[in-house]
């Protein structure tokens, strides 16, 4: 997996939990699939906007900036429904037999998930290296 070093002075070029908050308020205040009304109001939500200054002049910044928006709500929508089933099951007082075929399953599922979302926030060469990983995960 790749880390991430993040300079003094440059936090704002790597997306944080504080960009997830402003992203979901947005959401909130300007409705689903409406990107470009979240990143147009920058009095509200500028901070959205700052970690791809850096992107600016390529060609299909806005295309690029909007897949990103929406592909980190739905991680979050993810991560929100994966926390909601946590809590249920402890609510519910509910265990899993370490040795059930179904935690070998969850294992493999965790690892390809893991993969993706690697592949989704990080360059075109981490994905290269992390072909091997993907065929380890196929093939566990």
């Amino acid at each position: 997996m790749a880390t991430v070093v993040v300079v003094a002075g440059c936090e704002a070029e790597v997306w944080h939990r504080r960009h997830d908050y402003w992203l979901l308020a947005g959401i909130v205040r300007h409705g689903y699939g409406r990107w470009q009304d979240i990143q147009n109001d920058a009095a509200a939500f500028g901070i959205i906007n700052e970690p791809f200054k850096a992107d600016q002049g390529k060609g299909n910044f806005l295309e690029m900036k909007n897949k990103f928006l929406a592909r980190r709500f739905k991680l979050l929508e993810q991560a929100l429904v994966i926390e909601e089933q946590l809590r249920r099951a402890a609510y519910l007082n509910l265990t899993q037999d370490p040795n059930s075929p179904v935690m070998s399953l969850n294992a493999r599922y965790l690892l390809t998930y893991l993969l993706i979302y690697v592949v989704a926030t990080v360059s075109v060469a981490a994905v290269v290296l992390n072909i091997s990983l993907l065929n380890y995960c196929l093939n566990y």
